[in-house]
């Protein structure tokens, strides 16, 4: 019997995120949304978002001790 490999669900980083969300701007926006520069109150929101998102993957990804004495 061979033993799964490890599952990695923490596998993005916050810039992976916040380049990924900055992508998707200009077609999510319509065009509408022009100023994609840090000093912008949505990109300071995206960037925001991004390390939240990233800080709930790291915690998604630990397994309580629980689960791996069972």
């Amino acid at each position: 019997m061979t033993a799964l490999a490890p599952l990695s669900l923490d596998d993005l980083t916050y810039e992976d995120l916040r380049l990924m969300a900055l992508r998707r701007i200009p077609a999510a926006s319509g065009g509408r949304w022009t100023h994609h520069a840090s000093v912008d109150p949505g990109v300071t929101l995206l960037e925001l978002f991004a390390f939240l998102l990233e800080q709930q993957l790291f915690v998604l990804d630990q397994v309580p001790d629980a689960l791996t004495h069972a």
